[in-house]
């Protein structure tokens, strides 16, 4: 019977061994299971979050509000007669009526349209260029609009590069009232409208996740015998479509006629806004 017993084990001995090899397969096929789909989810994260990013938009659109901390000097001549000024940031302020700087880029892939405005109104004292005369009271209005098409030529990982064409329109309104000791006062005004074409490169290199140097340039002619800027600034992304920039910029213009010459140069700061 013993012999028996070891060659042919009884029943509950063959459940306890099928019942061992049921939950063994159980659990390798759980855990074959638990181990597809772990892999299949990191797989999955894993090209979400590497390999397919989300997509960058064909559009953007950035808009730009800022002051300019600005020098302002030159000389205009008002129905024959001739004045110089400069003013310091301080002396502006004091001088001023009013401003407003507002500056906006539309992009689609790899052209885009920039376009800044600038009005300012002024009533400074200046000096007139002919004795017996000793001061002036000026009124100035100024509008300097452009209007610019880019082209993106290149493009790297951490850099672009813009290059393109378009206008500048200058407006400017000049009232004087000139007054000395032997003679009475004298009001006198004029009005420029100057349009010109001009030749634009526009950039940016990103120097860390966080900030970036933004670079643009422009020259030109038309109405004027010349007119450029040149401005530089560095940014910091504060939010995820906000920035701050800190820059410097220059602009130049001088008409056909001679009849107004300005340079406009200093610091800047704005909240650039991206959409």
């Amino acid at each position: 019977m013993s012999f028996y017993h070891l060659d042919k084990p009884n029943v509950a001995s063959i459940q306890i061994v099928e019942l061992m090899k049921t939950k063994w397969f159980t659990l390798v096929l759980t855990s074959f299971f638990a181990w597809n789909t772990l892999a299949g989810t990191a797989l999955v994260d894993s090209k979400v979050i590497y390999d397919t990013p989300a997509p960058v938009s064909d559009w953007e659109v950035r808009t730009e509000i800022y002051g300019w901390m600005a020098n302002l000097g030159g000389d205009l001549t008002v129905r024959g007669e001739s004045h110089d000024f400069g003013y310091g940031f301080g002396d502006i302020v004091q001088e001023l009526d009013m401003a407003g700087f507002v500056s906006a880029k539309i992009r689609y892939k790899r052209f885009s349209l920039l376009t800044d405005v600038m009005y300012l109104k002024l009533s400074p004292t200046a000096n007139p260029q002919f004795p017996p005369f000793l001061s002036s009271n000026l009124g100035i209005q100024m509008v300097i609009a452009h209007g610019v098409g880019l082209y993106r030529i290149w493009e790297g990982e951490h850099a672009f590069l813009d290059v393109g064409a378009g206008v500048r329109y200058v407006y400017n309104r000049t009232k004087s009232t000139t007054s000395g000791p032997l003679i009475p006062a004298r009001f006198r005004a004029s009005t420029l409208h100057s349009l010109n074409g001009i030749a634009a490169v526009n950039g940016s290199i990103a120097i860390s996740p966080k900030f970036y140097i933004g670079f643009y340039a422009d020259i030109g002619a038309g109405d004027a015998e010349l007119t450029w800027q040149a401005l530089g600034s560095l940014n910091y992304n504060l939010f995820e479509n906000i920035d701050a920039s800190l820059g410097f910029r220059w602009l130049q213009f001088r008409s056909g006629d001679g009849d107004l010459n300005v340079a406009m140069y200093g610091p800047y700061a704005g909240v650039v806004i991206r959409w």
